[in-house]
């Protein structure tokens, strides 16, 4: 099967799935859009859906030397690799890609993982910045910068609006803190709660993810059954079914807090250092979460959160986040990697 255009992305214990769960939604944005996107992963990463193209790096490839091992057919490739471990190698990456004289896109990230490298021959063709931004965020290095909460990148489940407003839902208190979760927060937040941060009348549910290796699951099991207003809901396919049934979320500084606005779901993010939670303040300050202080929470204090979140009265978060952003950024990445070039 022939590609039209490669998708670069990263996953793992220390990084997450956020990164390669992204890529594969813009895959599928760009196929409904007529051009067909294949995925380059590491070696050992799961793949995705079998209509999916995949080209797979050798072991130990890394940035920016793996460019050599991308696939040489001279279509346009997509960056998704603004994470802190891999920053510094990421001009480099795009510049030699540049000298290879295929056009070149990006998934920039926010605060110390911006994009903007001085060297023109670095810069990329088109960046998207799929978040709510700082408000004094620099300019990106790219020919076009594509920002905002309008962009959020999100499968196309979350285009449709949920069918009971939050406030009108049971008194469930999501809790995902991410896919693998490396600083334990999830186990935090759930000793918090049994604590006595689970107000009186609420449910929680924990999820947890594909990177929660046997023993956590374990673990975790052994907590629920000692307190029957915790369920664990083990690996889902997705988030949507239920933060449409959440009143209230608990989540990791990932990209679930988009999910969970698309869902018209309020958020109470924690954040394992304060890095993190700059990262998500302006996020918070839309009114969309409520930025807890970074590490783990105190019982008293995620108790009170909880009760202060259930009783703002607040704008629905569908109206910044819809859950259409992946087609948005889909449609103009088509434009400026394609139309621009000539090529119709």
């Amino acid at each position: 099967m022939s590609v039209d255009l490669w998708i670069r992305a990263r996953s793992g214990p220390q990084l997450g799935i956020g990164h390669r769960v992204r890529a594969l939604i813009l895959a599928q944005a760009f196929a409904r859009l007529g051009r067909a996107a294949g995925l380059i992963l590491d070696e050992d990463a799961p793949s995705g859906p079998d209509r999916i193209p995949v080209h797979r790096l050798p072991a130990g490839a890394l940035p920016p030397e793996e460019v050599q091992a991308y696939p040489k057919d001279g279509v346009p490739v997509v960056l998704d690799l603004s994470h802190p471990s891999m920053l510094d190698a990421l001009p480099e990456q795009v510049r030699r890609l540049n000298a290879l004289g295929g056009r070149v896109g990006l998934i920039d990230g926010l605060g110390p993982e911006a994009y903007v490298p001085l060297r023109p021959d670095s810069h990329v063709e088109i960046a998207l910045t799929p978040y709510v931004l700082e408000p004094d965020a620099p300019q990106r290095s790219a020919k076009l910068w594509l920002s905002g909460p309008q962009y959020a990148v999100l499968g196309p489940a979350y285009e449709t609006a949920p069918d009971r407003p939050a406030t009108d839902r049971d008194r469930t208190l999501l809790v995902s803190i991410s896919g693998t979760d490396p600083w334990a927060l999830t186990e935090a937040v759930s000793e918090a709660l049994c604590a006595g941060g689970l107000p009186q009348g609420w449910r929680a549910r924990l999820v947890l993810g594909p990177g929660f290796e046997a023993t956590r699951l374990t673990a975790f099991q052994a907590l629920a059954g000692k307190d029957d207003r915790i369920d664990l809901i083990m690996r889902p396919d997705g988030l949507r079914p239920h933060l449409v049934q959440a009143r209230l979320a608990v989540l990791g500084p990932g990209l679930a807090k988009y999910e969970a606005a698309a869902c018209g779901t309020f958020s109470l993010i924690v954040s394992p250092d304060p890095t993190y939670a700059a990262m998500n303040r302006p996020f918070a300050e839309q009114g969309l979460a409520q930025l807890l202080a970074p590490g783990a929470p105190s019982a008293d204090r995620l108790h009170q959160a909880i009760v202060d979140a259930d009783r703002q009265d607040r704008p629905d978060p569908r109206t910044q986040v819809d859950g259409a952003g992946a087609h948005r950024a889909a449609t103009r990445f088509i434009s400026k990697l394609f139309t621009e070039s000539g090529e119709a």
